[in-house]
């Protein structure tokens, strides 16, 4: 399965920081100008910034070389145990 690497989710994350801002703003412009909860722009804008900051949260998860985003560090190679050595 391939995943992205570390260094390219950050860059991906960077990339969508700035529209995740807009929409996070966009949506506080509409609440104060009183949009109401049902209005179909308004709903479109909140699934938006929704959908954009969960990407964003997973992009940075991703981009955590030993972090939630990736396997875990093999475990060092067990001792070696004494009773299969035949000496």
């Amino acid at each position: 399965m391939k995943t992205l690497t570390p260094q390219l989710a950050e860059a991906f994350g960077e990339r969508i920081g700035p529209t995740v801002g807009f929409l996070f703003r966009a949506r506080e412009r509409m609440q104060k100008l009183g949009f109401a909860h049902d209005d179909r722009l308004y709903q479109a804008v909140v699934a938006a910034q929704d959908a954009m900051y969960t990407l964003r949260i997973h992009l940075h998860y991703a981009s955590v070389p030993t972090g939630t985003g990736q396997a875990p560090p093999k475990p060092p190679d067990p001792m070696p145990s004494s009773r299969n050595d035949p000496t």
